[in-house]
């Protein structure tokens, strides 16, 4: 049975220490999260997310921003729930629906986060019968880097839809990266990139969501996509998704 958390709150404020330190943290990001109505795309497909949870360990934890490391639920109760010893939530509620399509930021203690094992999946509704869609990464805050994140193999073709999704973990807003595309004749494309603010803000003070910035890739042949930061402190993590024009079936280029 889960906790009633307005109670635990009452015995924090009493039993809580002044200076108590804030427990550790760890971020996890889901790079989409398509939850309530799907997404309507091109060519007639509709999109959705599959998102199961398991908990694994002995305790139950807690996802926020809201309610970690302490529980508080008046202050965001959308976006925070727990997952209990054992148990495997699919495709639960996590947060406003409209926050996740470009990455929603989930919040956990450090101590518990080994606990947790993900699955995501994006799938096309329209072509239900053909498809049972594509595994995105669900992506540890230590995955994230301060320097150059490379794509290699990134395929182009005419027949494709090529689009480069830039995260920033702390949805800072004012981030910049220089995105440099680089074909196997050593021909180099450079493209500035801002990742702009989720807008969604920061409950609880953690970021709800990530900041985000997209650039779509054009031309044919593989190639290697390299994202450099040019604001000093921006942690970055970036992949491709190359969706087919006919089947809609999604190919994933991720960081190795």
């Amino acid at each position: 049975m889960r906790r009633i958390w307005a109670g635990v709150v009452l015995m924090l404020a009493v039993v809580a220490p002044a200076a108590a330190q804030p427990a550790a943290l760890e971020t996890i990001l889901l790079p989409v999260h398509i939850a309530g109505a799907p997404l309507q795309g091109a060519n007639g497909s509709r999109w959705t997310t599959d998102l199961a949870i398991h908990n694994a360990g002995p305790a139950e934890v807690i996802l926020g921003p809201c309610g970690v490391p302490s529980p508080l639920p008046s202050a965001c109760p959308p976006s925070y729930f727990s997952v209990l010893a054992g148990e495997t939530l699919r495709n639960h509620a996590v947060g406003f629906t409209d926050a996740g399509v470009n990455g929603r930021l989930l919040h956990v203690r450090a101590e518990l986060a080994s606990q947790l094992a993900f699955s995501l999946r994006v799938r096309d509704l329209a072509r239900a019968a053909e498809d049972d869609g594509t595994e995105l990464p669900v992506v540890r805050g230590e995955a994230f880097r301060t320097g150059t994140v490379r794509l290699i193999d990134v395929p182009l073709a005419p027949t494709s839809r090529v689009l480069l999704r830039v995260y920033d973990l702390d949805d800072r807003g004012d981030g910049q990266v220089r995105v440099r595309v680089i074909s196997d004749d050593g021909a180099i494309a450079d493209h500035p990139l801002l990742i702009a603010a989720s807008g969604y803000g920061h409950p609880g003070g953690l970021p709800f969501a990530p900041g985000y910035g997209a650039l779509p890739l054009e031309g044919s042949g593989n190639v290697r996509v390299e994202i450099e930061p040019i604001t000093p402190g921006l942690r970055l993590w970036a992949f491709a998704t190359v969706t087919n024009n006919a089947t809609q079936h999604v190919t994933v280029v991720s960081p190795q």
